[in-house]
């Protein structure tokens, strides 16, 4: 019994990662990407949080809102802004889902 109960532990804890892929789609969103490729990406990405559990959202949109807080090299560059709109989008698109 307890062997069972282990593998729903497992299964259950395995639905509230973040994914590789995830973190693919958060990293092209936060960089300095082409606009094409970030509107790419936070297309996808709305599609990934429409089916995720809502402790995955939560921490989609904590990593989202860190790359706001946190400067980079962009934005001495005046690139920054741009970035932070990318962001908030794709933040959106993300906080949508979360169940009320």
């Amino acid at each position: 019994m307890s062997d069972l109960s282990e593998g729903i532990d497992v299964k259950k804890k395995a639905t509230q990662e973040i994914t590789p892929h995830t973190l693919r789609l958060l990293r092209i969103i936060t960089s300095n990407s082409s606009a094409e490729h970030t509107r790419q990406a936070i297309s996808i990405l709305s599609k990934v949080a429409s089916r995720s559990h809502p402790i995955i959202l939560w921490d989609i949109l904590a990593r989202l809102y860190t790359s706001l807080t946190l400067p980079d090299e962009g934005d001495a560059l005046g690139e920054g802004v741009g970035r932070r709109e990318k962001v908030a989008l794709a933040m959106e698109h993300v906080a949508r889902f979360i169940p009320l």
